[in-house]
């Protein structure tokens, strides 16, 4: 059965718009004065149009926060008392262009709010009580933002004052996103099911280890989450998956066109590999981006040089955007196309460390729909490189990748005339314009990993010129 997930939240107790309190720390006594403060009351300040009290529905400019507090003259003579406001700070605790909390430190803003009193002055008789309400009503800020407001509110009688302090949500809780679901923390939109290896999965067995484990974030808090597992009927029909597959195609040929067409201009060869190349190999997967190995006329220049140079060629197309990782150093290149659509542009040059990537002499470029691809070989053993690193990632945004890897492995090793021509030349794979010896070595590990992941391919990499033993496991590599 393919499951789906569900996620529902319940916010327990109240919800309401202005969450304030007041408590016996927040108050201060004196000799002849107590500020006593009864409970909050939220009402709302325009009755005929607010829905019933504490629902916590109604626009920021529809209500007001009522704290009825009572002041008392414990002193021996009457006394006059007068009340004042002090604003304390309000900051936006949330990015309006994100569902996620603004990191700290939390800069203040100048729009406090207001407050209002009943009697604002007022005289009391030795012994005598008085009931005060304070109304507070925050500055139209951005709701989205959700921002907490806080100040002070004075008593004072002669050279005498206590204060109590507030806290308030000028916000609805109910209008904040709690959990995360998109793709920014982990490179794969969230939230998903994993098997017992951290793999994405639809059909769990529940044989053995084999259930369901849900990989979710909270990008808020909430006082209780509900997580139901419950039958797939979200799959889009196959006419429209082709179609929207069709239109995603287009676009990476448009990419992949475009920045060659700039490359071509500046005078830097390049050549296509990746899930593009696989697809234009004749792969029946759709790719979602273009990868460029670029070969620079200076040692000099290197993939962001190459990537700044290319935005400045052509800045109507392209633009450059920070990596996911705040750490990392180098920006991405990104294509926009003119109907406004985008698409990722990863640009590599040889030398990259760990990517084993070389020169390739221009007679080995193979020119389809004018775009240079990579060589056959060159492709499908890079791709095999892909799953072995993503399988055993720590990252999960990369392991999760592994699945579409070996299977775009799978059907190029079933791309009959490529494969008939590797297998001329059982040696293919030593070749010394395409594969140093790291990459030779490697190879040899990945392909028996592979075969040992999925034994029923290991016949086709024989076939290929590898030597896998008939009973290849991870532990014989």
């Amino acid at each position: 059965m393919k499951i789906a997930l569900s996620l529902s939240l319940a916010f327990l107790g109240a919800t309401s718009t202005w969450a304030a309190k007041a408590s016996s720390s927040s108050v201060q006594r004196s000799t002849n004065l107590d500020i006593v403060p009864d409970k909050f009351i939220v009402e709302f300040t325009d009755e005929s149009n607010s829905p019933p009290r504490g629902s916590g529905v109604t626009p920021i400019d529809r209500w007001a926060c009522r704290q009825k507090f009572t002041v008392t003259n414990h002193g021996e003579t009457p006394q006059t008392y007068t009340l004042s406001h002090v604003p304390a700070g309000t900051a936006a605790t949330v990015d309006p262009n994100t569902m996620f909390v603004v990191d700290g430190p939390v800069s203040l803003l100048p729009d406090f709010a207001t407050v209002t009193f009943n009697t604002p002055k007022f005289t009391l008789s030795p012994g005598q009580s008085h009931d005060v309400v304070a109304t507070i009503t925050p500055t139209k800020v951005d709701a989205a933002t959700f921002p907490v407001y806080s100040g002070f509110i004075y008593v004072t009688s002669g050279s005498e004052s206590v204060h109590a302090t507030y806290l308030g949500v000028a916000a609805s809780l109910k209008d904040k996103a709690v959990i995360d679901n998109i793709n920014l923390f982990f490179g794969v939109q969230l939230p998903l099911v994993l098997d017992s290896v951290g793999n994405v999965q639809e059909e769990p067995t529940f044989v053995g280890e084999d259930a369901p484990t849900i990989l979710w974030r909270q990008a808020f808090g909430s006082p209780h989450v509900r997580l139901d597992s419950v039958p797939s009927n979200t799959n889009k029909p196959k006419a429209e998956k082709a179609a929207s597959g069709l239109q995603r195609f287009s676009l990476v040929l448009d990419a992949a066109e475009t920045t060659v067409a700039v490359l071509r201009s500046l005078n830097f060869p390049s050549a296509i590999f990746g899930s593009l190349a696989c697809k234009l190999y004749g792969n029946s997967r759709y790719p979602k981006d273009a990868d460029i190995l670029v070969f620079p006329t200076s040692q000099d220049m290197d993939a962001q040089a190459l990537k700044r140079l290319i935005v400045a060629s052509a800045p109507q197309y392209y633009y450059l955007k920070n990596a996911r990782d705040p750490a990392a150093t180098y920006r991405i290149l990104w294509f926009r196309s003119s109907s406004g659509r985008e698409c990722k542009v990863d640009i590599l040059v040889p030398g990259t460390t760990g990517m084993y990537l070389p020169t390739i002499p221009p007679a080995r470029i193979h020119w389809t729909r004018n775009l240079p691809l990579a060589p056959f070989p060159f492709v499908l053993l890079h791709k095999l490189k892909a799953w072995a690193e993503n399988r055993v990632a720590p990252e999960t945004y990369k392991r999760v990748r592994q699945a579409t890897d070996a299977a775009d492995v799978h059907r190029l090793l079933e791309i009959t005339p490529h494969i008939r021509e590797l297998q001329k030349n059982p040696a293919w794979w030593t070749d010394e314009e395409l594969f140093d010896a790291h990459l030779q070595m490697h190879s040899v590990i990945h392909v028996r990993q592979y075969c040992a992941e999925f034994p029923e391919r290991a016949e086709l990499w024989r076939a290929l010129g590898f030597d896998v033993p008939e009973c290849a496991t991870d532990s014989t590599v």
